[in-house]
């Protein structure tokens, strides 16, 4: 396995560790900046940060790709996708706690395998299953939990 295979392997987790720290920090934030105020700052400061990555490496902004009509429909799907995801998961953490949010939204993968097999009939394996359904179980308990008061 090449190095950049091994450490795109743990990048993912690299990833939930800096989720984990946004969901916390958020949830201090939202008690006196609104939901819409920090996606928007949060979205400009994306797109400078994406500026700078293209001014300054290898990656490059394309958008030639986007023109092939086979993915603009996808392409977009993903960018809405997303912003609802990240409105709920916001308007979550600033009703509920960062904690319920983050344990809740765990489930993602239950979805992400939904998809994969009805839009691209990608296979399920077995490890992946009972993963799945430990998630799922993990999932119900803490929803009743939260539900019955606690």
């Amino acid at each position: 396995m090449s190095e950049a295979k091994t450490l795109a392997i743990f990048l993912p987790f690299l990833g939930a560790c800096f989720y984990g720290l946004s969901y916390a920090l958020l949830e201090r934030v939202f008690v006196s900046v609104t939901i819409t105020t920090y996606i928007f700052v949060s979205g400009a400061v994306s797109c400078v940060g994406m500026l700078l990555v293209h001014l300054l490496s290898p990656i490059k902004i394309d958008f030639v790709p986007i023109i092939d009509k086979e993915i603009v429909l996808p392409f977009l799907m993903s960018i809405l996708a997303v912003g609802a995801a990240w409105f709920i998961t916001t308007f979550s953490i600033k009703n509920i706690s960062a904690n319920y949010a983050a344990i809740a939204e765990v489930c993602y993968p239950l979805f992400t395998v939904f998809f994969g097999f009805l839009f691209f009939g990608r296979k399920l394996g077995l490890s992946m299953a009972l993963g799945a359904a430990l998630i799922f179980a993990g999932v119900v308990m803490i929803v009743t939990d939260k539900m019955n008061g606690s």
